[in-house]
């Protein structure tokens, strides 16, 4: 599998031992280091990516759906990608490997970052409303979106594709759709960005 869409050095992989507690952080990697930390995890681990790079370009967002019903999980995962996929955002599906899905949905570019043209804004915030305004549909809603990992905002991890999750032994893997290398603006991420300023 390619790990092009990830930014060697803008993002940290983590793989955590449940039975010790003990982590590991790889900062400087490439697609040959993924492939070897996937190869040698043990069955304890957990294999993280932070879900945005360091530097707040951020070109895919990462929601992830959680519930003890996999069933429940999927049809809201499924609902939302089939929303955006009309809005004209391409997502991709990912099974997390234990009860719920990760939806990856790509946008053109965007920084979400201080700089000195743009005064004290809270980016956090920003970010968060901007992705409110992005996936809103009004005639849906989404009870299985994990508000703990939404609330996250720039921060957070997410399960690296193609780890295996410690509890079930099942791969976190992609089941529909898949990256695109090049992605332009489209009306919805253009009015996201102008109402999540309001």
């Amino acid at each position: 599998m390619s790990y092009s869409w990830l930014k060697p050095r803008k993002h940290m992989i983590t793989v955590r031992d449940r039975a010790t507690g003990f982590a590991h952080q790889y900062r400087y990697w490439n697609e040959k280091v993924i492939e070897k930390v996937l190869a040698q995890q043990k069955e304890s681990e957990d294999v993280y990516i932070t879900k945005y790079p360091s530097d707040r370009l951020v070109d895919t967002i990462i929601l992830d759906f959680d519930t003890e019903d996999i069933k429940k999980a999927y049809a809201d995962v499924n609902k939302m990608r089939n929303y955006l996929t009309k809005e004209g955002l391409n997502c991709i599906i990912v099974r997390s490997g234990s009860k719920g899905y990760h939806l990856y949905i790509q946008i053109a570019p965007f920084l979400f970052k201080d700089t000195e043209l743009r005064n004290g804004i809270n980016w956090s915030s920003y970010f968060n409303a901007f992705v409110c305004f992005l996936i809103h549909d009004s005639n849906s809603t989404y009870e299985t979106l994990d508000k703990t990992n939404f609330n996250a905002g720039l921060n957070g991890n997410i399960r690296l594709i193609g780890s295996k999750h410690p509890k079930t032994g099942q791969l976190c893997e992609i089941i529909e759709g898949s990256f695109i290398s090049e992605y332009k603006v489209t009306k919805v991420q253009d009015e996201a960005q102008k109402k999540a300023f309001l």
